[in-house]
Order: structure tokens, then sequence, then C-alpha cells
């Protein structure tokens, strides 16, 4: 056996051991599911870095269906042998049934159809190059096959899955445009950093939510379909249970403290600016982590705060 293959089994190995510690019951929350706003966000603005730990992850691989069927297959039941709270059968969609649009809001698969899609960059003149202009086109699936999964309460659901794109779309004004999306890919990311809410389970809830995806994308990269992983926690770079713990407190801490002090810029901003809501807010331990937060804010943060409090930026009559 190759050596970067035992370096492989080894770290899903200890990858595994450390989610062995970490696991323990689960706490019942309450779920919450990704809105259609939310969704065209996230699909049409690209905005894929919300505030939140964060792990983001890309599959791939060549060949025919029944390949990419067959690896789908082997990874959910791994996904089977972890700690998730459920995983959900294979799904296969094609055609129009890939397109998220044409679903209800409350479609169980909207929010994985909307995972499944891609874009292409489109043309932009040297000037708006310069200028940092950029164009996107979606470009949806032609097939999928794919499964969904939830690690645990306060999680975002993690999607994983295979899919074949069209090797050319139609643009109204750019005409043909190649897509180069070969073979079968997936492009997906999992939100786990509010599985730490304290009424979720806490830092036990929230390791075992992140490790547990972690552990599945090590399997991929065993079965040998895994591309890129970003782990906002530097946990697959590091498997340090130490290091993402402090990490996890950390954002926690900046997402109070950044909270508390956008209220406290928008109610000394002219006219007031009502009220802002995030997830964090609702933590029991929320006002902790508020101090916690406003230690860790940078300067030039507190300064950028300061200095729209006296603007009219953010007068809640301001459209």
């Amino acid at each position: 056996m190759h050596s970067h293959r035992w370096a492989s089994l080894a770290s899903t190995e200890s990858t595994w051991r450390a989610l062995l510690v970490v696991t323990s019951q689960p706490l019942r929350c309450q779920r919450h599911f990704v809105g259609d706003e939310l969704a065209k966000a996230l699909h049409d603005d690209r905005q894929r870095h919300n505030m939140g730990l964060t792990i983001h992850y890309q599959l791939a691989t060549t060949g025919d269906e029944a390949h990419a069927r067959k690896l789908v297959q082997q990874l959910r039941q791994a996904a089977l042998d972890l700690p998730f709270q459920h995983v959900g059968e294979i799904i296969e969609f094609q055609g129009d049934q890939c397109d998220w649009k044409q679903r209800p809001d409350d479609d169980p698969y909207r929010w994985l159809l909307v995972q499944a899609g891609s874009y292409i960059a489109l043309p932009v003149s040297p000037s708006e190059k310069g200028q940092g202009v950029t164009r996107h086109l979606d470009v949806r699936p032609q097939h999928i096959i794919a499964f969904e999964t939830e690690p645990g309460d306060g999680c975002e659901q993690a999607n994983f899955g295979l899919c074949q794109y069209p090797g050319e779309v139609s643009h109204p004004e750019f005409g043909k445009v190649q897509t180069k999306l070969k073979g079968w890919s997936w492009h997906s990311f999992c939100k786990t950093h509010y599985a730490s809410d304290p009424r979720c389970g806490g830092l036990p809830n929230f390791l075992r939510c992140h490790l547990g995806v972690v552990a599945l994308l090590d399997e991929a990269k065993r079965l040998g379909f895994l591309g890129t992983v970003s782990d906002e926690g530097d946990f697959w770079e590091t498997r340090s249970l130490e290091r993402l713990t402090k990490e996890i407190g950390d954002q926690s801490a900046m997402l109070a403290g950044f909270l508390g002090a956008l209220k406290d810029a928008m109610g000394q901003a002219p006219g007031g600016a009502g009220t802002v809501e995030a997830p964090i807010a609702a933590y029991p331990n929320f006002e902790h982590l508020e101090a916690e937060g406003q230690r860790l804010l940078p300067e030039q943060l507190r300064e950028m705060l300061r200095a729209l409090a006296k603007s009219n930026l953010l007068r809640g009559d301001v459209g």
C-alpha cells in the first residue's frame, strides 16, 4: 500500500476516534429551515460566506453514471455509520427536475437543489476588470445523484452527491458559452456554527456535528473523489480539537460582540434604525459572549461602526 493511502487511513482513524470522544446523546431544539429569500441570495448573488463557522467542500470524479452512483451509494453507507441525526435516501433528478426554481418553498429537496447548482464566469472588458467587475451565469445540472444529512440540532443540512452539467449554455448577450464543467462534481458547504447553541447541546453537539462532516469527507477522500476542503475551524488541516474549540469560541464571541456593537451604532444613528436579528442573539449566554467579543473586536471595525453611527446609512427609513 502506498504511503499516501496509509496517511489517509491514519487521518480518517484519528477523526473517528475524536468523534467517538465527543459523541453524546443529541439534545433536541427547534430546527431552522432556509427560507426562499436566503436561498435566492445564496444562489443568485453568491453570498456563500455568511457569518458563522462553515466547512466548504468539493467532490469530483470521471466515468459513467453507474460509477458516480456507486460512489454516492458508498458515501451514504459511511454516513449511516456516523452519529448523524438523519441520513436521507439517495435521490436522482434529471432535466427540469433539477431546477430549484420550479419547486415550492416547502419542498424537502429545494435546498439540496440550490446547492447542486453551479455557475461560470462571463467575459468582462479590460476596464471592467480593472474596476473589479465580475459577471456570472448560473448553470443548472442535467443529472443529480445525491443524499442529504442532518448532522445534529442547530447544524445546517449537509448535502453530498455528484452532478453532471451541460457542456454548453446560452446567454442572451454572449450567445453560446462553454461551461468547461466536465465529468461529475459537487460543490457544497455546511454551517456547523449554530450547533454550538447551548440549547442544542453546546460544544459537545457542535464537535459531534463538525467532526461528523469531516469524517464523511475523509471517506470521500478514501473513495477517491474528494476535491478540495476549506474548513473555517482549521480542523481539516490540523486535526486539532483544541484549535477547533478555540475557533468556535472566538467566532461566537466575535459574532456576539459585533452584533452588540452594530445594535449600539444603529441606536445612535440619526433617526434610529429599528432592530437587527441574528441566531447568536438567541443563545442563553449571549451577554457573556458579547462582553468577550467586545474585547476581540478589531479597532478598525470599532472605528467603522462609530463612523456609521454618525452617518445616515443606518437610518431605519433609508430604502
